[in-house]
């Protein structure tokens, strides 16, 4: 009956596998022999944890586990009891269930990003109630420095421990939100341990990087790892995330020269999401997503994830006629499809939530998209993309009060959690210059507008050469034009075009404040050097077409009368609701970030749903 379900186990069938399981503890129970009943029903509670598990049932999965008395559970059943407590929400179980697992296994790695994301997400949680005092951890490391709670390192006088308690220290110190400190730690750890070659501490690099807005460096660290093992995929989601936002040529990943792949990166500017990625890129993606699903099959989400990004990539490269043209662009439903997949495989993987939101946000379903990023953020509360998706997400038309409103509780959170990264000055700016719209009846633009440059310039003085910067620059000449200074704006854009000239966005938010000022051979010029960049890019062809008719005097008369519908639309775009969340507060607020955030705890079981199409490769 065990190797029965089994089979049905293997061939994806849970519910029938588990009513043979459940038999067989019933069987199990009538032998003569205790002790060897008993053991035989602590594993097939382990076989029933792992049906929960597969049809999304994690406390039922939880209670299996916990069912099975302490000292027998195996190294397995204590690694499936912690990710059904985290996927349940039960942290304080989760965090007792990875400690209990480095305390049987001490060189069980995984366990230590999981850790630390519980520190990072919950707070401290106390669970070295059972740990001497001699085996606390010194009181002079980062973490500890945080108030994040350190694993013990053992009584063993090996190096293992210290090793574990050093990944723990520099993976805190990123889910705090210094990734940059994170980095540091990582590099000088594999330096010191003769780890230069570890493939999980050169991923864990990598996202720290990439998180620090280091693409260059994450480029590199993610090269390594190909080379060192080109059919890993823990952690080769975020690398297929970067590849697909890469806007320049020339890198040559698939070459294997980390070296050039810096020096290139080193002249890129911000991520074009609306234009393919170069083609050294695509096709480096495209092997990604081939050889994780040839090696792993639809089990891991890694495969899938890079499959979606590659289809996307490939749909945007076929239809950049379309886009020139200002057709308009909607995802292909075989990327969306992958998305499904990857979260069907680990409803766990922040980075397939968030390839799903993107998808679903550019396909116009709002609502679902800010879905699947708050279920990330469930997960990752320090993800910046997820929290980037939900801003983004919570202002696309119709733009409600409540939906601005909870773009600028994000916006801030994620200011508050990374306050030194241009993006989260980037998108508390983008929020603020949102609530300037949606205030207009309640005499709260001009301090939501004056916020939304400051966030900007803040951006700006962090790094003017980050991909975030570019962002600043163009919000910064938003705000302008808005309150009438549309030359200072053009200042503005020339002087960041300096520091990111390959900008292929910025050349355009150029042309289009160089035809609002009616400077139209500069804006023709504008608009070339952006097509230039990107060829795709479908704001700069249109712009370039209005331009040049402007500038043979076939508009003229129609240009201030197009500028001025611009502006009654994104007036029109705020949709009046009730007052509530509007009246300025004593700290002269608009909106208050104390607040519970009653709205954000979206039932999100639909993003598993719609999985039965062919398979990729196929």
């Amino acid at each position: 009956m065990v190797m029965y379900g089994d089979i049905l186990v293997k061939l994806k069938l849970p519910k029938r596998a588990l009513a043979k399981y459940r038999n067989a503890i019933s069987f199990a129970g009538n032998s003569s022999d205790a002790a060897a009943s008993l053991e035989k029903q602590y594993a097939l509670r382990e076989k029933c944890s792992e049906c929960f598990q597969m049809l999304g049932e994690h406390e039922a999965a939880m209670r299996e586990v916990l069912l099975i008395p302490q000292q027998q559970r195996s190294v397995q059943a204590l690694a499936r009891l912690a990710q059904a407590a985290t996927a349940a929400g039960a942290a304080m179980e989760a965090a007792q269930a990875y400690r209990a697992l480095l305390k049987q296994c001490p060189v069980a790695v995984e366990a230590i990003p999981e850790l630390a994301s519980l520190a990072a997400a919950y707070g401290a949680i106390d669970t070295s109630a059972e740990d001497d005092e001699e085996n606390a951890p010194a009181a002079t490391t980062y973490a500890q420095a945080h108030g994040v709670p350190l694993p013990a390192r053992g009584e063993s006088t090996s190096s293992s421990g210290d090793v574990m308690h050093e990944l723990y220290e520099a993976l805190a110190a990123h889910r705090m939100g210094a990734a940059n400190d994170a980095a540091s730690l990582l590099e000088s750890m594999r330096r010191r341990r003769a780890l230069t070659k570890s493939p999980t501490l050169l991923a864990h690099q990598a996202q720290a990087l990439a998180d620090d807005d280091d693409d260059v460096g994450a480029l590199a660290a993610y090269v390594e790892i190909r080379r060192i093992d080109p059919l890993r995929a823990d952690g080769m989601a975020d690398y297929a995330l970067l590849l697909s936002s890469c806007n320049g040529a020339g890198v040559g990943w698939s070459a294997g020269d980390a070296t050039q792949a810096v020096s290139a990166r080193r002249r890129l500017a911000a991520p074009q999401w609306d234009d393919a990625p170069p083609p050294e890129a695509e096709a480096e993606l495209a092997a990604l997503s081939r050889d994780l699903l040839n090696h792993e099959g639809p089990a891991k989400a890694a495969g899938w994830v890079a499959a979606s990004l590659h289809v996307e990539a490939e749909h945007r490269r076929s239809t950049r006629t379309r886009r020139k043209q200002g057709r308009g662009w909607r995802p292909p439903p075989r990327a969306v499809r992958h998305a499904e997949r990857a979260v069907a495989a680990d409803p766990l993987c922040v980075t397939a939530r968030v390839q799903l939101g993107r998808l679903r946000r550019l396909g116009g379903m709002g609502d679902t998209a800010a879905a699947s990023f708050r279920r990330a953020l469930r997960l990752a509360p320090w993800n910046l993309a997820a929290r980037e998706g939900l801003v983004r997400a919570c202002l696309c038309a119709p733009r409600t009060v409540s939906r601005v409103k909870e773009a600028l509780l994000a916006a801030k959170e994620a200011a508050s959690r990374r306050p030194g990264s241009p993006l989260a000055m980037c998108l508390l700016g983008d929020a603020h210059a949102a609530a300037a719209g949606a205030s207009l009846l309640h005499n709260g633009g001009a301090t939501h507008r004056a916020r939304a440059r400051g966030a900007y310039e803040s951006a700006l003085r962090a790094s003017p050469a980050t991909r975030g910067c570019a962002r600043a620059a163009a919000g910064i000449a938003d705000v302008l034009i808005a309150e009438g200074h549309a030359r200072s704006a053009v200042s503005v854009l020339e002087k960041q075009l300096e520091c990111t000239a390959r900008d292929a966005s910025l050349h355009a938010k150029l042309g289009a404040v160089l035809v609002k000022v009616m400077d139209y051979g500069e804006a023709v010029s504008a608009y070339q050097r952006a097509l230039a960049i990107s060829p795709g890019l479908a704001e700069a062809s249109t712009g370039l077409e209005r331009a040049e008719r402007l500038l043979r005097g076939e508009e003229i008369a129609d240009a201030e009368e197009e500028d001025d519908e611009e502006d009654d639309e994104e007036e029109d775009d705020v949709i009046e609701e009730e007052d509530e969340g509007l009246e300025d507060d004593e700290d002269d607020e608009v909106f208050d970030v104390d607040e519970e955030d009653e709205g954000l705890e979206d039932d999100v079981g639909e993003d598993d749903e719609g999985l039965d199409d062919d398979d990729y490769m196929g």
